[in-house]
């Protein structure tokens, strides 16, 4: 789903942007501009789902890749004259990678898979009936898990869902 996100959004964000960085032949951007942001957004999909990364950092790499596209694109334009489209790919992918590290660390929490873990070194604590970690050794709570969390396989019941 992730990867999907990242190409629609970023498709989206091509078609706004693309007319601007195409800069003498707008109708030419209108095409352009969501196929070169396809592949840098399908990569910040990919990467959030396969490191379990909330959807709001592909939101935030999409973002990031549209601002790096108009931004190294025009910055070359005025200083060498040339078009902005020339480097609207490469401003993508910085803009890209550094919208999934101001991402990470905003969201940086992955998503909750709805397993208890150790606060320490992440184990799994899920069914253990000793309430002492045994990858690392952290004492913790059987009766008082975090909300949402599960503890020896019952699931806590959550008022309201999120979206």
């Amino acid at each position: 789903m992730k990867p999907f996100i990242g190409v629609l959004v970023s498709c989206a964000l091509g078609l706004i942007g693309g007319p601007f960085v195409a800069w003498p032949m707008p109708v030419l951007g209108l095409f352009f501009g969501p196929l070169f942001a396809m592949p840098v957004g399908l990569a910040s999909g990919v990467v959030c789902a396969v490191m379990n990364w909330p959807i709001r950092v592909v939101w935030v790499a999409c973002l990031g890749q549209f601002i790096g596209a108009l931004t190294l694109g025009f910055a070359f334009y005025f200083a060498r004259g040339d078009y902005p489209s020339t480097y609207a790919f490469e401003g993508e992918v910085i803009g890209a990678a550094l919208g999934l590290l101001v991402g990470r660390y905003l969201f940086g929490k992955p998503d909750d898979d709805g397993e208890t873990r150790c606060s320490k070194c992440g184990y799994n604590l899920r069914g253990l009936r000793d309430s002492r970690c045994p990858e690392c050794g952290t004492p913790f709570e059987l009766d008082k898990p975090e909300k949402g969390h599960r503890v020896g396989g019952q699931p806590l019941k959550r008022w309201g869902t999120r979206l």
